[in-house]
């Protein structure tokens, strides 16, 4: 028969091994969101063209 104190060890790392899991998982969601995004040609044209606008008037 196991020892009482193992069998709660098991269970502990078992738990903490899901937790684990858990937050990577999250985590891995949070970059995921924060990922920076490519910009847009059309904008990054439209914005040039306001510069240049501007810089005349």
């Amino acid at each position: 028969m196991a020892d009482p104190s193992v069998d709660q060890l098991k269970a502990r790392i078992a738990q903490l091994e899901r937790q684990v899991a858990e937050l990577t998982e999250r985590l891995q969601g949070y970059e995921r969101a924060n990922r920076p995004r490519q910009e847009n040609p059309v904008d990054r044209k439209t914005v040039s063209e306001k510069v240049v606008y501007d810089w005349q008037s």
